[in-house]
């Protein structure tokens, strides 16, 4: 968007220099504890203006060349986040840490075993879409997303069936047991991802 970078007045032959500052929004996955690559970000004023999207590269980086004010970043992971905000007045840096929602799904119809290839799906509290993915050989579907208010569902047949609600506010894990058409959950905040529980 348009800035006001600088002023002066002329009356002989002048020169006016202007530094754009470098605003990085780093972002980390909290799931594997390394950079989130691919994300794609969004760079608004404090008051909501458009400034510019990027996606995340290797590092997990994405640099915007701005003036000083005040910024927010937004990420997308199924849909778009207010992430962190920052008042620039040199070059500087917000981090954003994307947690794991993870969902384990076992089938006490099969001996307690992990269920393979379940449909589920992870909306907001308010009911906004966020991705759609099946469980792996372990049972497993971990999801990446912000600080919120989630649903899981799960597709048993010709259905969605809602299974939990959660708030995140650090890793998570979810388990969540089949009973025929039916299921219990249980929800453990962790940042361990690394055990078959």
């Amino acid at each position: 968007q348009w800035w006001k970078a600088s002023e002066a007045t002329v009356s002989a032959s002048t020169s006016m220099e202007v530094h754009l500052k470098a605003l990085t929004v780093a972002v980390i996955d909290d799931a594997t504890g390394g950079p989130a690559a691919n994300i794609p970000v969004q760079l608004r004023t404090a008051s909501d203006g458009w400034v510019g999207d990027k996606r995340t590269d290797a590092n997990g980086r994405a640099v915007f060349s701005v003036v000083d004010g005040g910024y927010r970043a937004h990420l997308y992971t199924g849909q778009w986040w207010k992430a962190s905000e920052a008042t620039v007045s040199a070059s500087t840096s917000m981090e954003v840490h994307l947690k794991a929602l993870t969902v384990k799904v076992v089938d006490n119809n099969k001996g307690g075993g992990p269920a393979a290839n379940i449909s589920i799906q992870l909306r907001t509290a308010s009911d906004g879409w966020v991705g759609d993915k099946r469980t792996d050989t372990k049972g497993r579907a971990v999801f990446p997303v912000v600080d919120g208010g989630y649903r899981v569902y799960i597709y048993v047949g010709q259905q969605w069936k809602k299974a939990v609600e959660v708030t995140v506010s650090a890793s998570t894990n979810i388990n969540v047991r089949l009973k025929g058409l039916e299921f219990d959950t249980d929800v453990d905040g962790d940042d361990d991802h690394g055990n078959d529980n």
